[in-house]
């Protein structure tokens, strides 16, 4: 393909965007069932090949992610904002104190670190967190204590 053919297609790409995005999405719908086999297989034959890479990439992210998280925050670990719990950092989950902010039921912290490091900043200081255990936040969600009982601890 030559350089102006790819201009040709971006320019004509631009142009006509909404064209363009519905006769993707109609494709799409048509060949449904044929993309979910060809995944599929796709999956099953590089299996070995995506575990490891994807393991070793989401850990540099999470690694990355907290020293960066550590140094905005300026501590030396994350702890439990109820109990003062820091034992391990997978036990630590963030409460959103604005439930609005959440992006959906399964919105957990220990997902975010999987992101790359821009779109875990950008998140990250998009919203307003506490840093609980999993026994507190659990807690919190029973009803067994509020919020407010933190007193000027939930900054």
């Amino acid at each position: 393909m030559t350089k102006n053919t790819k201009e040709y297609n971006h320019n004509y790409y631009e142009n006509n965007k909404e064209i363009c995005n519905n006769l993707s999405k109609e494709w799409k719908r048509k060949n449904a069932e044929k993309n979910r086999e060809y995944n599929k297989k796709y999956r099953e034959s590089h299996r070995e090949y995506w575990k490891d890479r994807s393991s070793s990439f989401h850990l540099g992210n999470k690694k990355k992610n907290i020293e960066w998280l550590l140094e905005y925050l300026n501590i030396e670990k994350i702890s439990c904002k109820r109990c003062g719990y820091n034992e391990s950092f997978g036990s630590i989950d963030g409460h959103h104190l604005d439930s609005r902010e959440k992006g959906h039921k399964a919105d957990l912290l220990c997902h975010w670190f999987k992101l790359i490091p821009k779109s875990f900043i950008k998140k990250f200081l998009s919203v307003k967190l506490i840093f609980l255990c999993r026994n507190c936040h659990q807690a919190l969600h029973d009803g067994v204590w509020k919020i407010e009982q933190l007193g000027g601890k939930n900054e």
